[in-house]
């Protein structure tokens, strides 16, 4: 910033805060400095204006009243502010909610002053420096845990400034941790490459923990008396994410995968949640909550028998519009692809892929790629 002296940097900021559209006072300024979010709330426009100097002459700034939606902005002037429409998820009940249909595929309404603290995730082996974790708890679920987050390349380029960009939630499996995802599987270095080659559209990659219990796997499920996985994972975790980064609230650019306990919740999730996610990858899964034997769903028979995601597809009164890729061997989540594939009706799609593949990270890590592929290709780009 050498071309600035003081006065011209100060007359510069004032400029660009007073012909920011926001809300009425307090102001918050968030930052994203070296992969850290910060926030800070001013009284004044004045405030703001020498709070934020340093952060709009270092980098990316967002800048909003505490009651509005950040709006992105650079010293070359501000972004535009997207609208977050409400979701509507359905019943609960046991463990299952809004099986069906198209309704309510929408965003989440967006919170402000519910930010978290994302830093680099220096303390997990294995994982990318670029990679970001927090550890929150969930207002709708009581549920505590981790959350890693990677951002693609894009997310900082002047190119995308104010846009935003679709997810993808990752899904370990049981018992697991959300760090497999970016490390043993090589998700985001993957789809980094994939990037850069145009083969896949950028995406958000959110792995929330789903191994709530060091004992009992709760199949991503609200099990009455013990936990609420299902709230966690479809309301808490996807509205953490609207709330700290650029993500697109829209269904259509939602989707979820798993693999092994992981792909049975991403597929019951996918099939139960239409207005959240509309597409699913599951890898090595299966439709049964009792093929795993730690599974807490399964000791319940009317929970065990409404969290089977081919069941719900036999029941559901309106097939669910969502799109399935179900990759499984012989004997290893094959033959409940496929049972899948039969029992679905449009709009409801099911793509089968039969692979050799024994139930390691290691093989699974070698589906990854394709699996990115085929998400991109069902992500209709930002319009």
């Amino acid at each position: 910033m050498a071309d600035f002296d003081e006065t011209d940097l100060q007359l510069t900021l004032t400029n660009q805060v007073n012909n920011l559209t926001v809300g009425p006072a307090p102001f918050e300024a968030i930052v994203r400095e070296g992969g850290r979010i910060r926030r800070r709330r001013y009284a004044t426009r004045a405030a703001l204006t020498l709070g934020v100097a340093g952060a709009m002459v270092s980098g990316l700034i967002l800048v909003q009243s505490a009651a509005g939606r950040p709006s992105p902005t650079t010293p070359t002037g501000p972004g535009p502010a997207a609208e977050v429409p409400a979701v509507s998820t359905g019943p609960t009940g046991a463990g299952l909610a809004g099986t069906g249909g198209t309704a309510g595929r929408t965003g989440l309404t967006q919170s402000p002053a519910t930010k978290e603290d994302f830093r680099p995730a220096q303390d997990l082996p294995g994982v990318p420096n670029d990679v970001l974790a927090a550890t929150v708890k969930g207002p709708a679920s009581g549920v505590e845990g981790q959350v890693l987050v990677w951002l693609p390349p894009q997310y900082d380029d002047p190119a995308y400034q104010g846009r935003t960009f679709p997810v993808i939630e990752l899904l370990p499996g049981f018992p697991g941790s959300p760090a497999a995802w970016f490390g043993a599987m090589q998700a985001s270095e993957q789809l980094k490459g994939l990037i850069a080659d145009h083969g896949s559209q950028p995406f958000i990659l959110v792995a929330p923990q789903t191994s709530l219990s060091k004992t009992e796997d709760p199949g991503c499920a609200d099990v009455p008396g013990k936990v609420k996985a299902e709230t966690w994972l479809t309301q808490d975790v996807p509205q953490l994410v609207l709330n700290d980064f650029r993500a697109d609230p829209a269904a259509e650019r939602w989707s979820v995968a798993g693999y092994s306990a992981g792909a049975h919740c991403a597929t019951r999730l996918g099939i139960g949640h239409p207005d959240r996610f509309h597409a699913v990858v599951g890898i090595s899964g299966f439709n049964d909550p009792g093929t795993e034997s730690s599974s807490v769903v399964a000791k319940d028979p009317k929970l065990r028998e409404s969290a089977n995601p081919l069941n719900m597809l036999r029941s559901a009164a309106q097939p669910p519009h969502v799109s399935l890729y179900e990759a499984g061997a012989a004997h290893d989540g094959l033959e409940d692809a496929e049972a899948l594939k039969d029992a679905a009706t449009s709009p409801t799609t099911v793509t089968v892929v039969k692979n050799t593949a024994s139930h390691t990270l290691q093989s699974w890590r070698g589906m990854v790629s394709d699996a990115l592929r085929w998400l991109s290709q069902q992500t209709p780009e930002q319009r």
